[in-house]
């Protein structure tokens, strides 16, 4: 207490705002709430709403709850977008939850980040997650790097393209390399290399691109009905990073989650275009002031 009063007398560093004004400030957008407004107290008195935030993605607006976000404030500091949803309703946590989340909650969340994409066209970002740019022509050829240099399972799996590190590539890499400097060039072990999940559009421009931990790990968690649930008899979960483009914001999105919520891939991906859709409400020149910061 008496380092905030002496920083409260230092000129031009301004006071902690006390849980009303920030309230006050949360709620500066009530005008395009399309929910009716729920305020939660913490132990301090700090309340979490619900109430819109101004997000920018671009020269796109939009007023998303704050609930949505994963500080389940708004925002960061920067104007990042980092939204979190809970499997299986696929629906943000009550206000002020992520604070006190039971573990079944946080093995069912579902985190997205979103960026806005200005240079490049978003199939070109995307085909970039597979075929990254290489000038090396050794590591150009690592399997767990480059579609090229991987083997499609014969089995597609959840309706997606299942691209794996087979023995037979391993062996290939292996032996390139050999003579090569180890700590340049390598390769994890076969059961340590991630799978990749793949989808398509008609034009043959990368939809989706999912990496998850290799299906020879155990899943380390479980469902049952609607919760998920660890499973004492494994030490960790696996996981999978999910990233897909929603074109008509110039918006690429990397999404977060256990490896057993992967049946649902196609289900995150509608809610999450749904809900942008839902709170979008124009274009403007708002985003300027995060990318000068």
């Amino acid at each position: 207490m008496l380092v905030l009063a002496a920083l409260a007398t230092i000129p031009g560093c301004a006071p902690a705002k006390s849980p009303e004004q920030r309230l006050q400030e949360e709620l500066v957008y009530m005008e395009y709430a399309q929910e009716p407004l729920i305020i939660n107290r913490d132990e301090d008195g700090y309340a979490y709403t619900n109430a819109p935030q101004e997000t920018w993605l671009g020269p796109h607006r939009f007023m998303i709850p704050a609930n949505y976000f994963s500080s389940q404030i708004g925002p960061d500091f920067q104007g990042g977008v980092t939204m979190e949803l809970e499997w299986p309703a696929l629906k943000p946590l009550p206000p002020g939850r992520r604070r006190v989340m039971s573990m079944p909650e946080f093995y069912a969340l579902v985190q997205a980040g979103l960026t806005y994409v200005d240079k490049l066209p978003w199939y070109e970002s995307m085909e970039a997650g597979v075929s990254p740019p290489d000038d090396d022509p050794i590591s150009r050829q690592n399997p767990a790097r480059q579609i090229s240099h991987r083997t499609r399972d014969e089995e597609d799996a959840y309706g997606l393209q299942r691209w794996i590190v087979s023995e037979a590539d391993r062996r290939r890499y292996l032996e390139l390399i050999k003579d090569q400097q180890p700590r340049r060039y390598g390769l994890p072990a076969r059961q340590d290399t991630p799978d990749w999940y793949l989808r398509r559009d008609a034009q043959g421009h990368l939809t989706t691109h999912i990496v998850c931990d290799n299906r020879g790990l155990p899943d380390g968690v479980k469902i049952e009905g609607e919760r998920v649930d660890d499973d004492p008899a494994y030490s960790r979960s696996t996981s999978c990073t999910h990233y897909f483009a929603i074109p008509k914001y110039r918006t690429l999105v990397t999404v977060d989650y256990t490896r057993v919520l992967l049946k649902d891939w196609q289900r995150i991906e509608d809610t999450i275009r749904a809900n942008l859709d839902r709170y979008y409400v124009g274009e403007g020149e708002g985003w300027k002031h995060w990318s000068q910061r």
